[in-house]
Order: C-alpha cells, then sequence, then structure tokens
C-alpha cells in the first residue's frame, strides 16, 4: 500500500491539487490539513499546536491523530510513545510530526510512503509552506534530529520512502518528482 505524507516544509504545498485524486492513504501534519483538507487523517504531536488549532481541525472531516493528551479534547484517537531503537508496531517515536505520520502509515500497511514538504530546511524566506505559526508555538527547524529519526525509521523497517522535496539534501532518502505517483 502506499501513502503520501503531507509536511508543512517550504516546498509542502506544491502539486498538493495532484495528490488529492492518487491512490492511497493521505496525512496531512499540522497546518498542512488546511491546505489538504481532503486527506484522510490529520497527525499533530505537538499539544500547543492543538490548543491553537484544535477547534478549527474539528470541522474538517478527517481522522485526527496524536501523541499528545491535549488532542483528546478535539476529537484526536491518542497514539502512544515508544522506544526509538524497535522497529514500528504500535506506537510513533519521531521528533517531528511528519516523522510520526509515517511511521502511522506504516502501522496501517503501507510499505511505499511518498514525502512531501519534508524539507529539513528553510528556503531561506521562510520555515513553512503556510504562514507561521503564532506564539506561543515554535517556528524552528530541527532539521538534526529529524534526519536522524528518518535514518532510524528507514533502516529499521521494511520500508520505502520517497521525499519528493527538491530541497532535502539527506543522502539515505530515495528522491524522485511526485507527477510519479499521481
Amino acid at each position: 500500500m502506499r501513502a503520501f505524507v503531507l509536511a508543512s516544509g517550504p516546498s509542502g504545498g506544491e502539486h498538493l491539487d495532484l495528490i488529492q485524486t492518487a491512490i492511497g492513504l493521505k496525512i496531512a501534519t499540522n497546518s498542512t490539513i488546511f491546505k489538504a483538507p481532503w486527506a484522510h487523517i490529520c497527525f499533530a504531536m505537538d499539544q500547543t499546536w492543538w490548543r491553537e488549532y484544535g477547534h478549527e481541525v474539528k470541522k474538517i472531516k478527517c481522522e485526527r491523530i496524536s501523541s499528545s493528551r491535549a488532542s483528546a479534547r478535539y476529537g484526536a484517537s491518542l497514539i502512544p510513545r515508544r522506544p526509538k531503537s524497535k522497529p514500528v508496531k504500535d506506537g510513533v517515536s519521531g521528533n517531528n510530526s511528519a516523522t510520526c505520520a509515517a511511521e502511522l502509515a506504516y502501522m496501517r500497511g503501507a510499505r511505499e510512503i511518498i514525502l512531501v514538504g519534508v524539507d529539513c530546511t528553510a528556503d531561506g524566506k521562510r520555515n513553512h509552506h503556510h504562514d507561521d505559526h503564532p506564539e506561543p508555538l515554535k517556528n524552528r527547524i530541527r532539521a538534526r534530529e529529524w534526519l536522524d529519526d528518518w535514518k532510524r525509521f528507514i533502516t529499521l523497517n521494511d520500508v520505502r520512502v520517497v521525499n519528493t522535496s527538491p530541497l532535502c539534501e539527506a543522502d539515505f532518502f530515495e528522491y524522485a518528482d511526485i507527477r510519479e505517483f499521481v
């Protein structure tokens, strides 16, 4: 099964219209759900994000999942955290919502995961394809932590992960143009 993880990196807003009709599970992370309200799942791990946007997300017809207890009041199912050193079985371990969304897709049966907007960097102008989050939410990039999570996920699990970001430079991702999958 194929899944698409729609993340918030600067390149993430491109080609969403093409992905909407593609075959596969679609998981939008954080505020990307507002540009892709047709996604099957909204995954956000940050409790502050849920407090800021939870009421808006609750209006969107999608499954809501999080590793944050604060998300429950917005109708999100709680997914447990698990040790980073173990293959994915029944919980998530990533340090960002995109990695956790990929782990969730894997738990749901996806063995090919297409990443959109997983840039692991800013583009020199912005950190996200959407507006920056208001305070007290953070808008920082923690690329080293994120890259370590991705490498661990790919290494520990029997999964093909294809990054479609033109900005990410990690050498362990397979790269392709999103048009190959839609």
